[in-house]
């Protein structure tokens, strides 16, 4: 089988959004706190909510209509992130943002800072030799080898010196039977 090489790799990626003028009345010095994050490998993948004058609202779940556009904003950029990381040349991939400020109807709000991506990404491919096999024996898995000399690549190999050759002896066999 074909394996790869993964090197760990975090970065810090910068997230910016603005709105000129907050419509949503009544948030006079109300809190808001943003919380996105992704795991590839959790029962729940994606988290994105917002907490908002007291409220938590699950962006999964939410209309356009009840957080300011930056937050919106936000969350497509952080979506595209997920899509980016979530490819074939990405093992685990985890993407947090946090961010906490307060909010005021009729003024600005900017949301600035930093989502934290870590993940492994795929390197130098290389095979892997998979060989499996029903022998209950090294000897009767010696014989089970259906062409040791791999189509003639090998011409004068034999079973046992290609088992040698891949680093299988009468030890470790059992860890490439079925």
């Amino acid at each position: 089988t074909i394996d790869y090489e993964y090197i760990s790799v975090g970065i810090i990626d910068h997230f910016h959004a603005e709105d000129s003028q907050i419509a949503i009345a009544g948030l006079d010095n109300s809190n808001i706190t943003i919380n996105f994050s992704y795991d590839e490998y959790s029962t729940e993948p994606t988290v994105a909510w917002v907490s908002l004058a007291g409220f938590y609202i699950n962006l999964v779940t939410a209309s356009q209509d009840q957080l300011p556009p930056s937050v919106w904003e936000l969350y497509a950029e952080f979506e595209d992130l997920v899509a980016e990381y979530s490819g074939e040349l990405y093992r685990y991939p985890s993407i947090s943002f946090y961010w906490d400020g307060s909010i005021t109807t009729g003024t600005s709000l900017i949301i600035d800072g930093n989502v934290n991506i870590y993940y492994e990404e795929r390197g130098t491919a290389y095979v892997e030799p998979d060989p499996q096999w029903d022998a209950t024996t090294y000897a009767e898995w010696l014989t089970a080898w259906p062409d040791p000399t791999m189509h003639g690549i090998f011409p004068d190999m034999d079973a046992t010196g290609l088992a040698e050759f891949l680093g299988f002896n009468e030890d470790n066999w059992e860890d490439f039977s079925n």
